[in-house]
């Protein structure tokens, strides 16, 4: 919900493609910028083609291809930049290398890049007055309207490579460079204007043993400072992050994600403002649980300690929630799937030291 753009990770498997249905309905339905890396290309058993076609079949824009593969047998070993058509070849932890374009690539290069243009030209009528023309527009057009139509939402560019070799990944960065929107644009679809004085969002609470809790943030606008007040809520530490480490700073910028310190009763989602009036910005609620394990702390003494953990858990993740049945007299965690429960066990084992029994809930019968 705060992210400039959001990049969908999957792989090159068009009987997946309905996995990630339900996160390009979410961003369709919000107008929120997003693109597509198709992972794992080096497999040799993915087809970019049949992949595009599954995913366009759940998605509400149109995806536009950014590139296509170079193939050597059936695995992929390189690719060619549709918009300036040049050839890269895949050096395992090092940049692609520029090639001379193949020649049994070259006929389905202008296949893919004539597709490109087409699907560009439905939003602006220059370019399609000089395709109509049969003119090529320059490479400088080109991405001029990539970055025109991504920035809008109206298309979804779609990249691969092979994350784990460093392949295709310097090129999705580029993207995300130089064609993605800057923050101003994200608060105004957001509704933020401009000349709000300073505005942020909280958008996670974290729970750390150094600094109590933490409410990671967007900044919007302004510049948000220590020991500032926000809606009558005063800032205790400024953080800015990297994975789990916390480095103290002074003031924090538009555009900028950093960590509030003691902002005990702030939820996820809400909007705070220096002038204490914060504009109203929808956030979605929280995913419904499915799945459901009945638990209980291994040493009796630590029940009050699991509960008091539980909650703490509870609010980092607001897809995770925990009951107890007043019927079968269980503890309850219920969360998205079993994997994700599992995670929160392994939490309460690693982080509060709790060794906890689960098992499947009772059915009170009645």
């Amino acid at each position: 919900m705060v992210a400039d753009t959001v990049i969908i990770v999957c792989e090159p498997d068009p009987g997946k493609a309905l996995t990630v249905s339900p996160l390009l309905r979410f961003l369709d339905d919000r107008g929120i910028p997003h693109m597509v890396f198709v992972n794992k290309m080096d497999g040799g058993q993915g087809s970019v083609k049949e992949m595009l076609d599954a995913l366009q079949a759940v998605s509400e824009r149109p995806l536009v291809l950014r590139e296509i593969p170079i193939r050597n047998g059936d695995a992929v070993a390189g690719h060619v930049d549709l918009v300036r058509e040049r050839a890269f070849a895949w050096e395992p932890g090092k940049p692609s290398k520029l090639i001379e374009l193949p020649a049994d690539v070259a006929p389905r290069e202008q296949e893919a890049r004539t597709e490109l243009l087409e699907a560009l030209a439905d939003f602006d009528d220059g370019l399609l007055e000089s395709l109509l023309e049969d003119t090529i527009p320059p490479s400088n057009e080109i991405y001029a309207n990539l970055t025109k139509n991504l920035r809008s939402a109206k298309i979804v560019p779609v990249f691969f490579g092979s994350a784990s070799n460093d392949n295709g990944v310097r090129r999705l960065l580029k993207a995300l460079r130089h064609e993605t929107p800057e923050p101003a644009l994200t608060a105004e679809r957001l509704g933020i204007g401009a000349g709000s004085g300073t505005v942020v969002q909280v958008f996670k609470s974290l729970n750390t043993s150094q600094t109590g809790k933490l409410s990671l943030a967007r900044v919007w606008s302004g510049a948000v400072e220590d020991g500032v007040s926000l809606s009558d809520n005063r800032v205790s530490g400024l953080f800015k992050m990297l994975g789990s480490k916390q480095e103290k700073v002074a003031v924090a910028s538009v555009g900028a994600v950093v960590g509030l310190g003691r902002l005990d009763d702030v939820p996820c989602g809400a909007v705070l403002a220096a002038s204490g009036k914060a504009p109203a910005v929808e956030w979605p609620q929280p995913l419904s649980p499915l799945y459901a394990l009945a638990i209980h702390a291994e040493k009796q003494s630590d029940e009050v300690k699991l509960t008091g953990a539980l909650a703490r858990l509870a609010e980092e993740d607001p897809s995770f929630s925990f009951d107890h049945n007043p019927d079968t007299n269980e503890l309850v965690i219920r969360g998205q799937g079993d994997v994700h429960l599992q995670i929160v066990l392994s939490r309460l084992r690693n982080r509060y030291n709790l060794v906890v029994l689960a098992s499947l809930p009772q059915v009170a019968l009645t």
